[in-house]
């Protein structure tokens, strides 16, 4: 039996305005909100979502049968106006009951639907039933801070007159580098504070004047919202620094608020997890179960179960997309290199992807001119054996950030990752070839081939990232796809006259392989370095050359067929 506790306004509130991409009341497992009142006051108006308790004849609480109660993550029940455990009620009553089946706490709204409702009018409705649809489009009004006071959301919150209007709103602050936003002045007083979305950003300097705008506001009963663009982090740190300066909040009672709100986000974490995995296994059992009628059905039924296939196809995607804000569990090379460390980035993930481009591109450009400087202007065996340490360390570098990417929801070709691997171990097997004839033979080669190879990877870089930008705006592409040393299939719009450049670029990989081999003929070949770089060399262009070559037939394969239908 779970236990029993009060639930503030505030706090429902809050609950019902949670959202990801879409509203967290779409999710089956996660709020199970029960009017305990007589059936006429329920009918007249209640609670978004809420539905009416059902009694037995003894005056028991009945569960409803199509909810799973155990794992509902949070469970409110409110009459009219109970206001604590001493007050006897139907929420009282209906608690006790549904707080048997509960792993987690049952909360009685304190105040009931009375105190809810003069507090939160808008959420009032005489609605009884929605579809998924209807739930996953629901509007959510930006988080409560202070209550009736203070709020902190987006852009299109602060954009929105029905928001503005319910909840009073007279302040704004809007936090973002982006001087082009437009705000409806109006009676509302508006404070800017251009500050980029970026670790390095300088929040500190605008403490002050963001505490005095607030305070100031406040002061009168005005209510005021605090908003940005990108992510909510710089929203959540000013209202913190605000609380700590305005409330008096100590270090210690901040600190304990710190860590009470981890364990939230830690148990939620916990149970959208599991409520994944019983989705993805109910949708396996209704796959098994179409299969079997379709197998047995009639024509009519087919198309009906078509249709329904159809629909859940979309299904596998949008777990995708919750599981990228979710820890999971480290692959076998990060468990190696990081041990059993979360590396789920949550609302820095874009913000990693960045850094990530830009050190690729960055490195690029810094390996081709010193492969440009070891080719034309130097000549010793020691800057030769610095520039393959950089490419050593390059290369492992971008294995380790690309598996971090790949756990927060970037979807990369497994060849494309896997090259980098490979090419960490040619790196280090050129590093240790010593000074000798075959390695002043094979010398001008490779250091022409790493011009060649880092001056392609620019190209690409520059190419891709635009188009990715054109594709990701069209809603065609993930918001974590990266640009990558290879071809993917989106890149056939308008990136193929980059085809001519890689194949040339995978045939010098054959060219070098083939070279390498043939040096290990002669009398002079004494070196294992040898055979293995050839070896790697005519891996690397099986890979990407068979990889592309895939990627292109199946792309125009596919339109072949979208002509003929």
């Amino acid at each position: 039996m779970s236990e029993k506790v009060l639930c503030k306004p505030t706090e429902l509130y809050n609950i019902l305005n949670q959202h990801n991409r879409i509203s967290r009341l779409a999710e089956s497992n996660y709020l199970c909100l029960i009017d305990a009142r007589a059936e006429g006051p329920y009918y007249c108006s209640h609670v978004i979502t809420a539905r009416n308790a059902k009694w037995d004849v003894n005056g028991k609480c009945i569960l409803p049968p199509d909810l799973e109660i155990e794992s509902m993550r949070y469970i409110i029940v409110y009459d009219s106006n109970t206001s604590s455990f001493l007050d006897s009620g139907p929420a009282i009553d209906c608690a006790n009951s549904l707080a048997k089946a509960s792993r987690y706490p049952v909360q009685i709204l304190i105040g009931g639907y009375e105190r809810f409702s003069a507090i939160y009018p808008f959420f009032r409705t005489q609605k009884i039933t929605y579809t998924i649809r209807e739930l996953e489009n629901m509007k959510p009004y930006p988080v409560e801070i202070l209550p009736g006071q203070l709020y902190m959301g987006n852009y299109r919150h602060a954009t929105n007159p029905r928001i503005l209007k319910d909840l009073k709103l007279t302040a704004l602050i809007s936090i973002s580098e982006d001087s082009s936003l437009m705000f409806e002045k109006g009676s509302c007083a508006i404070l800017y504070i251009p500050v980029a979305d970026s670790v390095g950003a300088d929040l500190y300097s605008s403490f002050e004047q963001a505490s005095i705008f607030l305070a100031s506001r406040l002061n009168t009963g005005s209510a005021a919202l605090i908003c940005s663009t990108h992510g909510i982090s710089r929203c959540s740190t000013l209202a913190m620094a605000f609380l700590i300066h305005h409330l008096k909040y100590t270090l210690k009672e901040t600190h304990r608020l710190y860590k009470q709100k981890l364990d939230e986000v830690s148990k939620l974490q916990h149970n959208c997890l599991a409520s994944i995995a019983r989705q993805k296994k109910r949708l396996k059992d209704l796959s098994d179960s179409l299969e079997e009628c379709k197998q047995k059905g009639v024509p009519e039924d087919i198309n009906t179960i078509n249709g329904i296939q159809e629909s859940m196809k979309e299904r596998p995607n949008i777990f995708f997309e919750m599981e990228a804000f979710l820890p999971k569990k480290n692959g076998l090379y990060l468990s190696l290199v990081l041990g059993n460390v979360n590396v789920t980035l949550l609302n820095k993930q874009f913000a990693y992807k960045d850094e990530y481009e830009k050190f690729k591109l960055c490195l690029t450009v810094i390996l081709l001119f010193f492969s440009f400087t070891c080719r034309y202007l130097v000549s010793y065996r020691v800057v030769d054996a610095l520039l393959n340490f950089l490419l050593v360390w390059y290369y492992c570098t971008l294995t380790i950030r690309e598996s971090i990417l790949i756990n927060n929801g970037s979807k990369i070709k497994g060849w494309w990752v896997f090259q980098h691997y490979v090419s960490t171990f040619l790196s280090g097997v050129m590093l240790t070839w010593p000074e000798g004839e075959l390695y002043q033979m094979f010398r001008n080669q490779f250091l022409s081939y790493s011009m060649y190879i880092n001056f392609v990877q620019f190209l690409q870089y520059y190419y891709q990232s635009g188009c990715l930008y054109r594709l990701r705006a069209l809603g065609e592409r993930h918001n974590m796809d990266l640009t990558v040393e290879g071809f993917q299939s989106w890149m056939c719009r308008g990136l193929t006259f980059l085809l001519p450049f890689l194949f040339f670029g995978h045939f010098w990989q054959l060219y070098n392989g083939i070279t390498l081999f043939q040096m290990a003929q002669l009398p002079e070949w004494k070196e294992w370095q040898v055979l293995m770089c050839g070896s790697t060399f005519l891996v690397l262009f099986m890979g990407n050359f068979f990889t592309t070559l895939g990627v292109v037939y199946h792309k125009y394969t596919n339109q072949d067929k979208a002509k003929d239908l």
